[in-house]
């Protein structure tokens, strides 16, 4: 039997991208390297899911297509690998769809303890740092650049910078997330990905950053591939940086989640400010449903779990962040046996019927210690949220994962199709 597919309007991850610039993206985790326990994976996921925020980047587009392979950390994020310049200068990057911005920490970057003594720093990585005076191919974006405009194509440009790293009157980026900020100059070099040709592309060139501690643990930047006009994959949109998706419904099981109506819908908050919806990120490990509707799924979930006695308290050292927990093995199919249901996110097709995604429950369920489990699904109003993030629903990459997610840019739709990305 064919595997469904199901297509919305508007990643195994093995994400792709169509339309434009082309990108197919194998995934691997940041922690990819380390031996975490799982509940330390799922404290580090809780803590990151609180730090996201919208966030803001820049960069250029990209001709063609290109692949480069990822890997999943074992904590809560994806990196790509690639390289920068001519010749190519190894760099890997968190890949986040939340945000636009392809930034490299480069090698006017200071460690913490240098930076202690005055001047920018940047965090431990496990490559070297970008050089641009190595590559043959690199630029500097002047600030009055006439090669599209680049310095002002984008609010992540923050003025000039004289003397800088890449050379005199260089174009300021300064990308602004949740866990932190990441300060450097716009500039332009070939990037190589595997399985294809390289491609010039508008980037940061980071020489200084304030990031929490293991946001980004290992890499040496992000790549975004957000909807704004400096991702690596470009496209007009009126709701500029992200992917909303028409989720209108939820349910466990078989049981419709009672939800408030237009618990999911977006608005716009003020010009060109965009609050509520519902949008699809890589970027995020933890889903955030909107607090009405997460208040709704968790009292429905309770309500099946109660029958079948397998109900915990949370353990103390989660500090409350996650609130729903049960007794099960230690394995997927545990959660089965605990009577633990799927969850349905049910989205109008736009031409007047439905479709359905279902979640299985090891994929919205976390195991935080031997045999106990919590639902990883978190409220948007969580973690000090401000406006617009709390009233946002975030449909982070702990869902995702085991699924192959399209993004057809050119006709405005995204697929998922269930996967073993174990056996790809």
């Amino acid at each position: 039997m064919a595997t469904p597919l199901l297509l919305l309007e508007l990643l195994c991850f093995s994400m792709a991208l169509a339309g434009g610039a082309a990108l197919r993206l194998e995934l691997a985790h940041v922690d990819a390297n380390e031996h975490c326990t799982m509940e330390e994976r799922v404290r580090r996921a809780t803590e990151r899911t609180h730090h996201r925020r919208l966030l803001h980047a820049s960069t250029a587009a990209a001709a063609g297509g290109v692949a480069a392979p990822l890997r999943w950390s074992g904590k809560t994020q994806y990196i790509a690998s690639y390289g920068i310049g001519d010749p190519p200068q190894p760099a890997e990057a968190v890949v986040d769809t939340g945000s636009d911005l392809v930034w490299t920490q480069c090698s006017t970057c200071r460690l913490p303890a240098a930076a202690a003594a005055g001047g920018g720093g940047c965090f431990p990585q496990n490559l070297p740092y970008y050089n641009f005076s190595l590559s043959r191919t690199a630029r500097a974006v002047p600030c009055d650049d006439d090669d599209g405009a680049l310095c002002g194509v984008a609010p992540e440009t923050a003025g000039c910078a004289r003397g800088g790293g890449s050379g005199d009157d260089a174009c300021v980026v300064a990308a602004s997330y949740g866990a932190g900020v990441a300060l450097g100059v716009l500039g332009t070099d070939a990037f190589t990905f595997p399985s294809s040709s390289s491609v010039t592309l508008a980037f940061g060139c980071v020489s200084q950053t304030r990031i929490s501690p293991g946001a980004l643990t290992g890499a040496s930047g992000i790549i975004g591939l957000g909807r704004g006009a400096l991702s690596l994959n470009p496209k007009d949109s009126p709701f500029s940086t992200f992917y909303y998706l028409p989720l209108v419904g939820l349910a466990a099981g078989n049981a419709t989640v009672a939800l408030p109506a237009g618990a999911f819908d977006l608005r716009e908050a003020a010009p060109k400010v965009w609050a509520g919806g519902a949008l699809i990120d890589s970027g995020s490990p933890f889903t955030r449903l909107v607090d009405p509707a997460h208040r709704a799924l968790t009292k429905e979930l309770a309500r099946q779990l109660r029958g079948s006695g397998s109900l915990v308290p949370p353990p103390a050292k989660l500090g409350g962040a996650l609130e729903l927990c049960v007794e099960a093995g230690d394995d997927g199919d545990s959660l089965a046996a605990a009577a633990v249901p799927s969850l349905v996110l049910r989205f109008d097709d736009g031409v007047g019927g439905g479709r359905e995604l279902v979640i299985p429950a090891e994929k919205y369920w976390a195991r935080v210690e031997a045999s106990t489990w919590c639902m990883a699904v978190v409220s948007s109003a969580s973690g000090n949220a401000t406006l617009p993030t709390n009233e946002t629903t975030i449909i982070g990459n702990f869902m995702q994962q085991d699924m192959r997610v399209l993004y057809d840019l050119a006709n405005g739709l995204l697929s998922f199709q269930p996967a073993n990305c174990s056996a790809v």
